[in-house]
């Protein structure tokens, strides 16, 4: 389905709740985190009334961004895709930082910041998402021109090396990221996909489904790797210091100007590494009770989003009992 609209009318037309408040309590909610999680806290708390601080914390140099415009349509400028203009925070009473946290202090019920600020909490909310995943292969930590996929900047890097000659372009990861970037390349670049399964999106969508899309790309002109594994990435002959070919471990070679990964994400939660009061999974998630509450932390912190695991109730879980 797709919607036609001039981008100020559909931005007129966005739900904008009265949040407009001054703190008035001593409570204070503290937000890590700059995606649409943060967001949709620090927003559900000023619709549901409440009256104390809310700083949101984000290294982020934007406010908290539509992020799947990122892939879908490489949108480099952030103020295009930020979900909330500026003075929306402001006249909901909300503290906007841009600064990274290094550490939380749960027993003093403190988050320091790398500018070495504290910020002080009753009630912790960690919304940090993930990191992009990067390949430990051959070529791929030292050859420019290797991009990952998850910040504005990211988006301008990608732009910045295209520029406005046709490029040859190898995207690493058939799922929904690397499918993106590849419908929004292949109007104006080579593009080739390499994916593990059998058919992009399979894992989430199915091999069937998964071929439909392959064919609507196919279309645009994009080539597909399927069944394929990684080698190494070579530099270019003519640029040692930049990729310029992607190999897979069946001897295939496929010359590329850009690679982009698009292999998925980790658990953002690396400043909580050293905790005492925190043990994170094995993939470096956060394990919540129901309700997103840390256990162990007497309700005061929750965990959402990327970084959260959680137990599954929902459809496929066990015999569903009883009335909806």
């Amino acid at each position: 389905v797709y919607i036609k609209g001039e981008e100020g009318a559909i931005k007129a037309g966005q739900r904008d709740p009265n949040l407009k408040c001054s703190a008035s309590t001593d409570e204070k909610v503290v937000v890590v985190g700059g995606g649409s999680g943060s967001l949709g806290t620090v927003q559900t708390l000023r619709e549901l009334n409440f009256k104390g601080s809310i700083t949101l914390l984000t290294k982020e140099p934007n406010l908290p961004l539509d992020r799947t415009k990122l892939s879908k349509a490489l949108i480099a400028d952030a103020s295009k895709i930020e979900i909330r203009p500026a003075e929306w925070y402001t006249n909901a009473g909300i503290d906007v930082v841009h600064d990274e946290v290094t550490s939380v202090d749960f027993a003093k019920k403190s988050v320091s910041t790398q500018s070495g600020k504290s910020f002080p909490y009753t009630k912790l909310v960690l919304a940090t998402g993930g990191v992009p995943r990067s390949l430990p292969l051959e070529g791929f930590k030292d050859l420019g021109n290797v991009f990952p996929v998850r910040f504005v900047k990211d988006i301008q890097n990608i732009l910045g090396a295209l520029g406005e000659e046709k490029k040859k372009v190898v995207i690493i990861g058939s799922s929904f990221i690397g499918m993106e970037i590849g419908n929004a390349l292949s109007k104006n670049h080579d593009v080739s996909i390499v994916g593990m399964e059998k058919a992009p999106l399979e894992r989430v969508m199915g091999e069937k489904v998964g071929q439909i899309f392959q064919g609507l790309l196919e279309k645009s002109g994009v080539k597909f790797y399927l069944n394929a594994s990684v080698d190494k990435a070579t530099p270019s002959a003519s640029n040692a210091e930049k990729v310029g070919a992607v190999h897979l471990k069946d001897g295939t070679s496929l010359p590329a100007d850009d690679v982009i990964l698009g292999i998925g994400v980790r658990p953002a939660t690396d400043f909580l590494a050293n905790s005492s009061a925190i043990s994170l999974e094995k993939d470096g998630s956060i394990r919540t009770d129901e309700t997103f509450a840390i256990p162990a932390l007497n309700g005061d912190v929750y965990a959402i989003g990327d970084i959260a695991t959680y137990t599954y109730h929902g459809p496929g879980s066990a015999p569903e009992t009883g009335s909806p």
